[in-house]
C-alpha cells in the first residue's frame, strides 16, 4: 500500500493520532502518481461520509469515491488537503497502518510532528527546597520613578546545578514572595525578565541578599534607543520596498504591524484569524522586519509587504502540516522571503520535502538555529535550502546589569565588543549558515507598546529583515516563482555578507 519512512520515531504513538499521506518522492505527484489512487477505503472530511476507491482505477481528485456500505469499513479518515495531489493529513486505523508498514507501495505516510516556538529560558525552572518557606520578599521597581512594576518574572537560584531555587511574578503591587533557605541568602544567579513592554530586565550573579524585602531597579526603554540590529541596520523607509515577507508564527497583530495578507493554518480555527494568538512572538518578529510606526524602533525593511501565517492554535504546539500549509500558502502570495518561526528535533520527512519545494516555488526559507544552549541546529533551520540563523550581541547597546549580560557568550577577536551569544544552537560545526543580532531586540508587542527580547528568532528576523533590504526593487522579485528566482536571491545574498571575527567551530 504505501511506503513507510523507517527513520520516524515510536510508530505506537502515531497509530490514533494524525498521519501524513505523501507520494513515494517529495510533495507533488507526478502525472503518471495520483496521490491516493490505491486506496481502498477513505473517510472524507468531517465523517459524515463514507468512501472507498477502485484499486483499477487511477484516481484523480473528483471522480475516484464511492460511498461504502458499513462506516467500520472505512480505514482513512481525510482530514486536511495540502493541494491537489498534495499531502494529505489524515487519520489511520491500526490495520491499516500494519499495511502500510508491511507492504510497500506508491504512497507514504509519516507523522504530523509538533513544533514549538523558538522561544529563550535560562534553563530547568528553580524549584525551593522540601520544606522551605516563603521568606524572601522582592519588589520590582522602576529604575526611574520607583513605581511598582507588575508582570515582571523572577528566577532566583541558590544552587544553579541543583536548580534550587524559586520563581514567580510580580503583582500589581510589583511584589513576590520566594522560598528560599533565609535571609542573608547567597543567590548565584538571578533572572528578572521585564514584562512585555517598555523595560529592560535585569540580571545578575553570586551576590548576596542581606534583608527583605529586596528590591530589584528596571531601567525603561527608551523609542530611541539603537539596539545591535538599528546599530548594523538603521531603518530607511524605502527599504524592503518590492519585497513580500511570510512570517509563519503566532500570528501578528495587524494594528501594530500592517498586514497585506495571510491565513491562519490550524485545523479547526477561521482562515481569516491570523492575528496574534496572544504570545506576541509574531507580532515582535514582524515589527524587527517591518515596523513603521515613529513611535517605536523602526523595521529593518518597513516598506516590504508582510503576510501572516499562523501555525500555532491558543496553548498549542504547531505541527508539520500547518507549517507546510502556510509555506504554500505564503509561495501562493508569491512570498519572496519566509520566515520560519518553528523549531524541533525531529526527523521530519515533511520539512524536508518541503525545503526542497519552497526553493523550486522561488522562495527562500529562514529559521532560528535554537536556543538550547550550544546543542544541535534544529528543524527546519537544520535542512538543506533553509537557510540557518544564529544570534550575536554587541556590549553597549544593553544596559549594564541588564538580562542580556546573561547571553555573552565567545567574543570576537576583531572587535571585543561584540559576541556569539551563549543561548544560540550551532551544532554540528559550520551548521550555521549566518550570523544576525539578537541579544536585547527592540519590537513592537501585540496591544500595544514595544520591547526588547532575545533569542535566535530575534536574530533570524533581523537577517530576514537585511534581506528584504538587501532585495529592494531588484529586477527578478517579478521573475517567475521558480528554483532560478530563489538561486538568485541567495546568490546575491551571500556574497553580502561579512564576518565578525568569530571562529567556525565557537
Amino acid at each position: 500500500m504505501g511506503v513507510l519512512d523507517t527513520e520516524q520515531p515510536d510508530w505506537a504513538h502515531y497509530a490514533a493520532t494524525e498521519l501524513i499521506l505523501l507520494p513515494s518522492f517529495g510533495l507533488e505527484g507526478g502525472p503518471a502518481e495520483k496521490l491516493l489512487y490505491r486506496l481502498h477505503w477513505l473517510l472524507l472530511e468531517d465523517g459524515v461520509r463514507l468512501f472507498a476507491v477502485d484499486d483499477k482505477h487511477e484516481i484523480g481528485e473528483e471522480n475516484w469515491l464511492r460511498p461504502v456500505e458499513k462506516p467500520d469499513d472505512a480505514q482513512i479518515h481525510l482530514l486536511a488537503s495540502a493541494f491537489p495531489n498534495g499531502p494529505k493529513l489524515v487519520q489511520v486505523s491500526p490495520d491499516l497502518l500494519q499495511r502500510f508498514r508491511t507492504d510497500p507501495g506508491p504512497l507514504r505516510l509519516v507523522p504530523n510532528c509538533r513544533y514549538q516556538t523558538v522561544s529563550l529560558h535560562p534553563g530547568p525552572d528553580p524549584s525551593p527546597m522540601p520544606g522551605s518557606a516563603p521568606v524572601l520578599t522582592v519588589e520590582v521597581v522602576d529604575a526611574t520613578s520607583g513605581k511598582a512594576v507588575p508582570g515582571a518574572g523572577v528566577e532566583l537560584f541558590e544552587d544553579v546545578p541543583h536548580a534550587i531555587g524559586d520563581l514567580g511574578t510580580s503583582d500589581s503591587a510589583g511584589r513576590l514572595d520566594l522560598k528560599v533557605a533565609g535571609v542573608p541568602l547567597k543567590v548565584e544567579r538571578l533572572y528578572v525578565t521585564p514584562p512585555g513592554t517598555g523595560y529592560w530586565g535585569r540580571f545578575a550573579e553570586n551576590i548576596v541578599i542581606t534583608s527583605s524585602p529586596y528590591q530589584v531597579a528596571l531601567d525603561p526603554v527608551a523609542a530611541a534607543h539603537v539596539d545591535a540590529a538599528r546599530r548594523v541596520y538603521p531603518s530607511v523607509d524605502t527599504n524592503g520596498a518590492g519585497v513580500r515577507v511570510g512570517v509563519v508564527d503566532h500570528g501578528i497583530d495587524a494594528g501594530e504591524v500592517p498586514v497585506a495578507g495571510g491565513s491562519n493554518l490550524v485545523l479547526g480555527e477561521p482562515d481569516g484569524d491570523h492575528g496574534d494568538d496572544g504570545t506576541g512572538h509574531g507580532t515582535h518578529v514582524a515589527g524587527i522586519i517591518a515596523n513603521k510606526q515613529a513611535v517605536a524602533p523602526g523595521g529593518i525593511a518597513p516598506a516590504a509587504e508582510i503576510f501572516s501565517y499562523r501555525v500555532f492554535g491558543v496553548g498549542m504546539d504547531a505541527t508539520s502540516f500547518s507549517v507546510l500549509m502556510a509555506v504554500v500558502a505564503a509561495a501562493g502570495d508569491d512570498c519572496h522571503l519566509i520566515n520560519l518561526g518553528v523549531g524541533g528535533l525531529a526527523h521530519d520527512v515533511i520539512l524536508r520535502d518541503l525545503d526542497i519545494w519552497a526553493a523550486d516555488h522561488g522562495s527562500v526559507l529562514f529559521a532560528a538555529t535554537g536556543n538550547d544552549w550550544g546543542g544541535n541546529v534544529t528543524i527546519p533551520a537544520a535542512l538543506h535550502s533553509t537557510l540557518a540563523v544564529a544570534a550575536v550581541g554587541r556590549v553597549g547597546t544593553f544596559p549594564a546589569g541588564s538580562l542580556e549580560d546573561a547571553y555573552i557568550g565567545t567574543r570576537s577577536t576583531t572587535d571585543n565588543d561584540d559576541f556569539f551569544a551563549s543561548f544560540a544552537n550551532y551544532l554540528p560545526n559550520r551548521a550555521v549558515d549566518l550570523i544576525a543580532p539578537g541579544v536585547g531586540i527592540l519590537s513592537v508587542r501585540e496591544g500595544g507598546g514595544y520591547g526588547p527580547l532575545s533569542g535566535t528568532s530575534q536574530a533570524c528576523a533581523v537577517a530576514t529583515g537585511a534581506a528584504a533590504r538587501a532585495l529592494t526593487n531588484a529586477s527578478w522579485l517579478t521573475d517567475a516563482a521558480d528554483l532560478a528566482r530563489s538561486a538568485a536571491m541567495k546568490n546575491h545574498l551571500i556574497p553580502n555578507t561579512q564576518r565578525i571575527g568569530l571562529p567556525l567551530d565557537l
